[in-house]
């Protein structure tokens, strides 16, 4: 029998950086046992499947997918293991698993997800949000980010309401919890940990790049970002390339977070107890710790980003459109 592992994500835990290296190294992988079908892959995951089972937003494009050519491909491969990877899978708690479920009754199934603690999660959603959202229905700044998702009826963002949900279908024993931290990474490496965990060796394994496209923003310059993605009538390909040179001006800006230690400490006690039932239920841990890295200390380093009025974000605008050379 076929296993199939579910890579479901979550998001910002080094999604995109496994599925370029799934989808480039494909041939590789099948020297090793290993499909990654190339039916339903969109920007390198497994996107059109997951859109199909209604998990996440609908693909910018009319999708031609087929479940019955996946299958096809599937199972007229010689491998004997498959992986399936969408994130969206994790972020939307109302997709259709029982149809996922009878599509895979054919095989056995693990569904693994990297788990990263809450505040590290949440500092790196945050500069996702204000580098990709326009008009974003919160007030800036992170109080007001956090807020307005955390109060919001979705269970994205408890862990152990998405892991019990997915063991009810799959059963518990499917379930494979990985904590997204480089100190509990086989060999100190995302991609091997995620090849170790599904048992693929390592013989000539091809390099892995750096994801740049998600490369985070200095903090000092997410207000301005902030601030450009709330003004209309400028040309999304205009503010595109505001915010590309000022994020290079940025680039060796020194690490600091967003979020204040404070609301850090707070959201990992939001959810500190969900974490002691992961680790002993899916680690077998008998001391209940999912995650190692230490805890933020009050009086941390951080820094809130800079306050930009509308006329300077124009202003500074301006003369970035002006100065910055068009991307190819």
């Amino acid at each position: 029998m076929k296993t199939v592992y579910l890579h479901i994500g979550a998001n910002k835990a080094g999604t995109t950086s496994i599925q370029r290296f799934l989808n480039r190294n494909s041939d590789w992988l099948k020297e090793k046992g290993v499909l990654y079908p190339s039916i339903g892959i969109y920007d390198n995951a497994h996107y059109e499947l997951s859109s199909f089972f209604r998990f996440g937003p609908n693909l910018p494009y009319p999708s031609e997918f087929s479940l019955k050519k996946l299958k096809k491909q599937i199972d007229n491969s010689s491998e004997d293991k498959i992986i399936l990877s969408s994130e969206f899978f994790m972020l939307n708690s109302h997709g259709d698993l029982l149809g996922l479920k009878d599509l895979l009754s054919g095989y056995a199934v693990k569904v693994v997800l990297y788990l990263r603690r809450h505040d590290l999660w949440f500092e790196s959603l945050y500069n996702q949000a204000v580098k990709k959202t326009r008009n974003p229905p919160w007030k800036k700044g992170t109080q007001s980010y956090l807020n307005f998702h955390l109060n919001r009826p979705n269970v994205r963002f408890d862990y152990l309401n998405i892991i019990d949900r997915w063991g009810g279908v799959f059963g518990k024993e499917a379930i494979v919890v990985r904590p997204f931290e480089k100190q509990q990474f086989f060999q100190n490496d995302l991609v091997s940990d995620f090849l170790n965990t599904i048992g693929v060796s390592f013989d000539n394994r091809p390099s892995s790049s750096e994801d740049r496209s998600n490369a985070s923003l200095s903090v000092r310059i997410l207000d301005f970002v902030d601030s450009l993605n709330r003004v209309e009538g400028i040309e999304e390909h205009d503010k595109a390339i505001a915010i590309r040179a000022v994020a290079d001006i940025t680039k060796n800006d020194k690490k600091r977070f967003a979020i204040s230690p404070e609301q850090r400490r707070e959201l990992i006690k939001q959810f500190e107890s969900n974490y002691e039932k992961i680790a002993r239920e899916y680690l077998g841990r008998s001391d209940g710790r999912l995650f190692y890295e230490r805890l933020p200390e009050l009086d941390e380093e951080w820094r809130e980003p800079e306050k930009v009025t509308l006329p300077q974000a124009l202003g500074l605008f301006a003369r970035l459109a002006r100065k910055a050379p068009i991307p190819k």
